[in-house]
């Protein structure tokens, strides 16, 4: 193995073979690759240890579900460990899997253009698969960028499926009403579609600020019964519709027509739904006054109840032990610094802040 340098916070670390410099206070864990095809064996940092620990060789490694804490056993894994998970499902599959995971509590999380060239760039790799199954973990994004990333997936694949272990809402649910079909576990959910817009630039942050676009609309509604129905001084009203742009307003009403006409194609499209039933769904999906929420909570029941084409992955489920294993890992990897995981079977690209 040739000599290189490994970056831990502020320490460098040679590594010639077996010959390292400065790691008395570091666990040195040593993992085969021979599976994967590489030539170089992975170092895995962990501070506050001082012991030495042999880990099985990726052929060896089990995927049953301990009855302790996963994420106390997951914590430093070198990334060819993920890709071995992904291996083994696809050999259930049949079907080439990618995953996408993003930080939903990052305001640089959300689903961007930049998804759309990081996803390209694993298909590309993977020689443009004909049939691919999307992991995907996400609070949503821009609809724009959905749009184009489902025109790039269709664009090179036969068949679209999406698996979702925790959550997939707002664009990411959009995303999802363009496959052939969704697998949800039992602890998935799915979300409202109303777009979000951007209201203005956060002051804290100094990222873009979103509202949900229905809630700006109906804050006008508001506002007229305020004056209307409860005879509120029209002076308080007065001032309040002047901070309320109306350009926003159109905006909105748009964004909200926009997404309703996505879903409704995509899953005429692609999940066979009858129109008349595409258009139901779609109005349910995007309808906040009575979901209430842009957060709310639409489990494997209630889509299924929707009439969309899902399945559950239940703890009986043959795929369950390896992606709940896939997910436990990908969720201690997307820490800041690192905001979001694009991997497949031989290639992992982390999105930093």
């Amino acid at each position: 193995m040739s000599s290189r340098k490994l970056r831990n916070g502020n320490k460098n670390i040679e590594m010639n073979g077996n010959r390292l410099k400065n790691t008395s206070k570091y666990l040195k864990r040593w993992v085969s690759s021979e599976d994967t095809g590489q030539n170089h064996s992975y170092l895995v940092l962990n501070t506050n240890t001082r012991f030495l620990a042999q880990q099985p060789v990726l052929s060896e490694l089990k995927f049953d579900l301990p009855k302790i804490p996963l994420f106390t056993q997951v914590e430093n894994e070198p990334d060819n460990i993920r890709r071995k998970i992904i291996e083994e499902i696809e050999k259930k599959t049949d079907r080439t899997l990618i995953l996408y995971y993003s930080n939903p509590q990052h305001p640089a999380g959300s689903l961007n253009y930049q998804d759309v060239t990081l996803i390209h760039e694993l298909l590309r790799i993977l020689d443009y698969p004909e049939k691919i199954d999307l992991v995907i973990h996400s609070g949503g994004g821009i609809i724009e960028a959905t749009e184009k990333l489902v025109k790039l997936v269709w664009s090179k694949v036969d068949s679209f499926r999406v698996i979702i272990m925790e959550f997939a809402k707002s664009a990411a649910t959009s995303l999802s009403l363009a496959s052939n079909q969704i697998l949800m576990s039992f602890m998935a959910e799915l979300g409202p579609i109303d777009p979000l817009i951007q209201i203005g630039i956060d002051p804290q942050t100094k990222q873009p600020d979103f509202r949900p676009a229905w809630s700006y609309i109906h804050a006008l509604d508001i506002l007229e019964t305020e004056l209307k129905e409860k005879n509120r001084d029209p002076r308080i009203v007065g001032q309040l519709l002047t901070v309320m742009d109306p350009i926003k307003l159109d905006i909105a009403k748009k964004a909200i027509d926009y997404s309703k006409t996505l879903a409704k194609e995509w899953l005429v499209n692609y999940m066979k739904i009858k129109k008349e039933d595409a258009e139901k769904i779609s109005e349910e999906l995007c309808d906040a006054g009575k979901l209430l929420s842009h957060g709310r909570v639409i489990s494997y029941e209630e889509a299924r109840d929707l009439g969309l084409n899902v399945e559950k992955i239940d703890t009986d489920h043959e795929l369950w032990p390896l992606l709940y294993h896939l997910h436990i890992r990908a969720l201690q990897v997307i820490r800041p610094p690192v905001i979001k995981l694009y991997e497949c079977r031989s290639q992992t690209i982390r999105g930093h802040t």
